[in-house]
């Protein structure tokens, strides 16, 4: 392993390996059979290699230092902007449409005050385009997933509803504000100013 590891020290100036590592004899074998001659290795310089990690999933083994140490970083939070077209960038409820950036931030602030870990709350591309446009996919990924994983024993700090299919009915209807009124930001008002509906996807605040 620590000989593959050196593969990943690049040279700064032509981007290929800096150290070249010899090759077993098993493998030298295998390089004659297909007629090529070979007795040591290295990356090429025109070899990229990318890689996503959740650095919060909980369920993540720590990395051993000396590999990650040879990798450069990009950190990608979840409050990342979608990059999906604006048009698809939405989700739609009661005949509506709410802007998907703006209802993550109001849903993830939410979660974070009720104490939930990062590694469970809703990234930009947690739905795909074709997810966002369907109202069902929204309802069996997105709130099953915030009631049967995020919230599982505290559904009440987000549902007002007392069962998932009671959820489900207010999702499929139209009818009524799934979403409890506890999301007490300027933005979750501004969504709710914005919208001409009767019946919010976020709840009015109780006074």
């Amino acid at each position: 392993m620590g000989d593959v590891l050196q593969l990943l020290d690049r040279d700064q100036v032509t981007g290929a390996s800096q150290y070249e590592i010899d090759i077993t004899p098993e493998q030298k074998s295998y390089f004659s059979s297909l007629g090529v001659s070979v007795n040591s290795l290295r990356l090429p310089s025109n070899l990229f290699i990318w890689a996503t990690m959740n650095n919060a999933d909980q369920g993540v083994f720590p990395l051993d230092t000396a590999f990650r140490r040879r990798w450069n970083y990009v950190y990608k939070g979840y409050t990342e902007v979608c990059g999906y077209p604006a048009e698809n960038c939405r989700i739609e409820y009661g005949g509506l449409y709410y802007n998907w950036d703006q209802f993550r931030g109001v849903l993830n602030n939410h979660l974070v005050e009720q104490g939930i870990h990062e590694d469970k709350l809703i990234g930009p591309y947690f739905l795909t385009e074709q997810q966002l446009a369907n109202s069902e996919a929204v309802l069996q990924k997105l709130f099953l997933y915030l009631w049967d994983d995020v919230l599982r024993f505290r559904q009440e700090t987000l549902f007002l509803a007392k069962s998932f299919s009671g959820v489900s009915r207010d999702w499929k209807d139209g009818k009524g504000s799934p979403l409890t009124g506890l999301f007490n930001s300027a933005l979750s008002k501004a969504i709710q100013e914005q919208s001409d509906a009767e019946d919010p996807i976020l709840a009015p605040e109780e006074t």
